[in-house]
């Protein structure tokens, strides 16, 4: 989980530092007539691939908290591939099952005709999407979301 979250921070540090390299409008003391917000004119209508994590913890980590709960250790990790974490069992497929619904409610709150590419329950909550700018916007300030918000 800590590895995910470091590689979705190296992403975002490397996206900001490619954005800081271009040269604003402003900067050079141009106008703002030709600078496009979110929402407006023609990326409005243009829409990109997106991914969205969620505040509520994945399938791992909510299986890590049941183990640490029940065998009274604390900060015991558990990961994907070892035989304690099962898939395929009934307490993990409702979990996920519940992250699926909650995906699912977040979407069509701000963008009703989208659909997911792709869902991600186990290792992270969220999914992948692709919506306009000004949808990925509303997506990112929701409650629900962990405002780790990823362009593809």
């Amino acid at each position: 989980m800590r590895f995910i979250r470091l590689i979705l921070i190296c992403s975002l540090a490397l996206g900001g530092a490619a954005y800081a390299q271009h040269e604003s409008l402003l900067r050079e003391g141009g106008t703002t007539d030709n600078l496009k917000m979110p929402g407006s004119g023609e990326q409005s209508r243009q829409t990109k691939v997106y991914i969205v994590q969620l505040k509520t913890p994945a399938a791992a980590t909510y299986h890590a908290s049941l183990i640490s709960a029940t065998s009274g250790k604390t900060g015991s990790s558990t990961r994907l591939n070892t035989p304690a974490f099962d898939k395929n069992s009934a307490a993990i497929q409702s979990y996920t099952q519940r992250l699926a619904n909650e995906q699912d409610k977040v979407l069509s709150r701000i963008a009703p005709g989208a659909s997911k590419l792709y869902s991600y329950r186990y290792s992270l909550n969220g999914f992948a999407v692709r919506v306009t700018e000004a949808q990925a916007v509303k997506l990112e300030h929701m409650p629900e979301s962990l405002h780790n918000f990823f362009k593809i």
